[in-house]
């Protein structure tokens, strides 16, 4: 048992030094068309290997939009837009971006009457803290 106990420790150690979360993760909020633009920081040897694989958004908590990727647009960065008509000043918009060997960022922001809301708050999660995510189709 103590054997096998060891065995996943250096399992477990030798995944989180492959993988890595997203090192930047930004979004802005077009209130007037109401467009959210997410851009992404992930540098990667071979981004059809490794890539962010699921970006999901919330709306007050809620999930409005999981979307599972299959690469990445290169190997250092990548870009996704979607449309949120549901949006008003006050809302909370929560992004966030996993990959697919480990490790998940998140940022929350305020929608504002303004054009652009900007993050308020950005997290990087180490990988063997990251919690599993539903899945749907890409629809890009």
């Amino acid at each position: 048992m103590k054997k096998f106990t060891v065995l996943l420790l250096v399992l477990a150690v030798a995944a989180s030094l492959y993988s890595h979360p997203a090192s930047k993760l930004n979004a802005v909020f077009d209130a007037d068309k109401s467009i959210l633009t997410v851009d992404f920081d992930h540098k990667v040897d071979d981004r059809m290997k490794h890539f962010i694989f699921v970006v999901s958004v919330e709306l007050n908590g809620k999930e409005i939009i999981n979307q599972k990727l299959h690469s990445q647009d290169d190997a250092t960065k990548g870009n996704l837009v979607y449309k949120i008509s549901d949006a008003k000043p006050g809302d909370k918009l929560t992004v966030k971006a996993r990959c697919n060997k480990g490790g998940m960022s998140d940022l929350e922001l305020t929608v504002s009457k303004t054009t652009a809301a900007v993050p308020e708050k950005a997290e990087v999660k180490t990988p063997l803290k990251a919690k599993p995510v539903k899945t749907a189709p890409a629809t890009r």
